[in-house]
């Protein structure tokens, strides 16, 4: 199956908003090429509470949607990079109160199947009235 192998995020803060890039790697392997393996990515941004002083919860900022699928296949070659740009308020990465946030992005490859199958029956004539 295909793994990740890099994700790469870059927050830019812009005054009031927060131009946020995620990249990442995906290999895949002989199975994924030869059967041209369907995938999907989700994705969401998450801030980490893992420093003593903060609340010990992982909030999820924002993410993927239904209207967001992003689905792909590896199209003969052995490894992808996936690029995701978008922009959000930076108001909405504050969730610590010391006013010094982080943040990360979690990244999710699942393969999509089974698949389905379709099939047209024999034709029959007709002589329309």
């Amino acid at each position: 199956m295909a793994t990740i192998t890099d994700v790469r995020l870059r927050v830019a803060q812009d005054v009031a908003d927060a131009d946020i890039e995620i990249d990442t790697d995906i290999e895949f392997d002989a199975f994924d090429l030869a059967s041209n393996q369907l995938f999907q990515l989700s994705w969401r941004l998450i801030g980490p509470d893992r420093l003593g002083g903060e609340d010990g919860q992982v909030d999820t900022f924002t993410g993927q949607s239904a209207v967001d699928i992003i689905r792909f296949a590896a199209d003969g070659q052995s490894t992808k990079t996936h690029h995701l740009a978008f922009t959000i308020p930076v108001e909405a990465l504050d969730e610590d109160n010391s006013g010094e946030d982080e943040v990360r992005a979690v990244v999710t490859l699942t393969p999509v199947g089974p698949f389905g199958d379709s099939e047209e029956s024999n034709k029959v004539s007709l002589t329309a009235r």
